[in-house]
């Protein structure tokens, strides 16, 4: 016998005196009954009312027997008559003529279902009994009949769904890579079928893989009970990398959609790690925080790097500011030449992703401190001899301002000769001193590398005391910071010449500090200022020139003395 499955058993109680009839339809499984009573009822198995199904290659078995106590006297036997209808037009099918029931006999007719076209049914069945009294040719017919469509519909779909589009509200292109890690898809739907049980029957529910590879979903549905087509489907919480969302629709009678690339999968991109900077350097080779003065113009290489999306571009900043916020952007990991201002130069960067969304940055940081000093500083002798001096033994005390680097070290060289090795010391010594005129020169360096290019100098004579004579006084000339003689002996009048001297040279040295400044400006004015700094240092150079003068002939009137 063909292969039965379980469709409806309809089950009608005829509560009548003395007996019962009763109407049913089987399958091969678990058995679904219908009794009339005060209510509709149907017990568990493998149907329920409205369940659809994907094949129509099924029989279905109805069936009469008799009912408990049919024995009882008076004798009876029933007749059946079955309906089934398309709900939404079409022929009404009609299988009667069932063969009466006597006593313990059971009636049964099977009826294939394969004729049957797509779409949604519903049954009514038709049951009339016969009583036959003993010893009497009277039969009295009771006919009831039992309407089970407004109870029991199902429908036959055998046509699978057909995929129309995966869409993101969260990952919107799916070649471009995003930020958030948790996916929202929509899947776009139709049963060619028809809709909203009209011909089909409509959404069951997706069958999808989310995984790093490619992989075809199987038929079973992943979607809670309910789920419709186009509705927001959430995928949880997914680490960064390329994910692969494949999926079937399925229809409520179980068929799955056909599975074709490149319709049937989307790639969803996520990216939440940040991209990340391994170095900068600037020109190639200059250090960071370094002070150099040969390039004002670096160029800034940065060696940076991202796991995922890849490095889209970067953020900068160039300027004073030891916290300066980036925000000048480039494309480019070449960045520059920009231009250096005299003093400390900070440069801060960070790299972005190519997140769609909100990009990933790396951390912001201090990448790289340019110092950049190209002004040479200034020197200035503070002390030492000038004029004529009566002792072999002096010594010089030097010093210098400078506006960038510092760090000052000094050289200096003595009648002309060799520039001795640059050294922080500010101070030079010099013993037994040839008679006749020297010259002593010194200039300073910046730690930049920059060098005074107008060292300063201080010429001055040295005449040895005459010799000691009978009764005279003896002078003892020291060098000290305000040149001062020490004279020992009682000659009064030589302890006031030099303190001429003394106050000469403290306005020679004003005077000398007061040209230094003015040749300083004198780099740095415009055309117009030149000129009258030009003159201040004329008349500055004319008052040295006149109080040199006074000093040698005070120390001339200290000799005769």
């Amino acid at each position: 016998m063909k292969r039965f499955k379980a469709l409806v058993i309809l089950t009608q109680i005829l509560c009548l005196s003395f007996t019962t009839a009763a109407f049913a339809v089987a399958g091969p499984s678990n058995l679904k009954q219908y009794k009339q009573s005060s209510s509709v009822e149907m017990s568990s198995g493998d149907w329920i009312n409205e369940q659809w199904i994907n094949d129509n290659g099924w029989d279905v078995r109805f069936w009469m027997n008799k009912a408990p106590g049919s024995d009882a006297y008076p004798l009876y036997y029933t007749y059946g008559w079955f309906y089934l209808k398309r709900d939404t037009g079409g022929p009404t099918y009609s299988f009667e003529g069932l063969p009466a029931l006597a006593f313990s006999d059971l009636a049964s007719r099977t009826i294939p279902l394969s004729f049957l076209g797509e779409g949604r049914y519903q049954w009514e069945g038709r049951v009339e009994k016969k009583t036959v009294y003993p010893f009497s040719s009277v039969e009295i017919s009771d006919p009831v009949s039992f309407d089970g469509s407004t109870n029991f519909h199902f429908g036959i779909d055998i046509t699978p769904p057909e995929l129309l589009s995966i869409g993101s509200s969260t990952h919107a292109n799916q070649d471009a890579w995003y930020n958030n890690p948790s996916p929202i898809i929509s899947v776009e739907a139709t049963d060619p079928n028809g809709q909203n049980g009209q011909n089909g029957s409509g959404p069951g529910g997706l069958s999808y893989d989310l995984s790093l590879n490619q992989l075809v979903p199987d038929n079973s549905s992943d979607t809670t009970a309910g789920y419709n087509w186009g509705q927001a489907l959430y995928l949880g919480s997914r680490a960064s990398g390329t994910w692969y969302f494949s999926v079937k629709p399925l229809d409520a009678a179980g068929n799955a959609a056909d599975f074709n690339l490149p319709v049937s999968f989307r790639q969803i991109k996520i990216d939440t790690v940040d991209p990340r900077i391994d170095g900068v350097q600037a020109n190639g080779l200059i250090l960071s925080d370094r002070w150099q003065n040969t390039n004002g113009n670096p160029t800034f290489s940065i060696d940076a790097d991202d796991d995922h999306s890849g490095v889209a571009g970067f953020k900068y900043y160039w300027g004073p500011a030891y916290l300066g916020v980036p925000d000048t952007n480039s494309s480019s990991n070449e960045i520059g030449p920009l231009t250096a201002s005299q003093g400390v130069n900070y440069f801060r960067v960070y790299a972005y992703d190519n997140a769609a969304d909100t990009p990933n940055q790396s951390a912001i940081s201090t990448n790289f401190v340019f110092k950049y000093d190209s002004i040479a500083p200034e020197t200035n002798i503070i002390w030492g001899p000038n004029g004529t001096i009566n002792t072999s033994l002096t010594f010089f005390n030097y010093s210098g301002t400078d506006a960038g680097s510092a760090g000052l070290t000094f050289s200096y060289k003595f009648d002309g000769g060799d520039w001795m090795p640059y050294s922080n010391s500010g101070t030079a010594f010099f013993s037994k001193l040839a008679p006749g005129n020297h010259t002593f020169e010194v200039r300073a360096k910046d730690a930049a590398g920059n060098e005074d290019q107008t060292p300063d100098e201080r010429v001055f004579t040295y005449t040895p005391p005459p010799p000691k004579t009978t009764g005279g006084a003896k002078i003892i000339t020291l060098p000290t910071q305000n040149q001062t003689n020490l004279v020992v002996g009682s000659q009064t009048s030589t302890n006031t010449l030099n303190k001429q001297i003394k106050n000469l040279n403290k306005k020679i040295a004003g005077l000398n500090k007061k040209l230094k400044n003015y040749k300083k400006k004198l780099k740095k004015a415009s055309a117009k200022q030149k000129k009258a700094i030009r003159k201040k240092i004329n008349s500055l150079n004319k008052q040295l020139r006149s109080s040199k003068k006074q000093v040698a002939k005070l120390q001339k009137q200290v000799k005769k003395a």
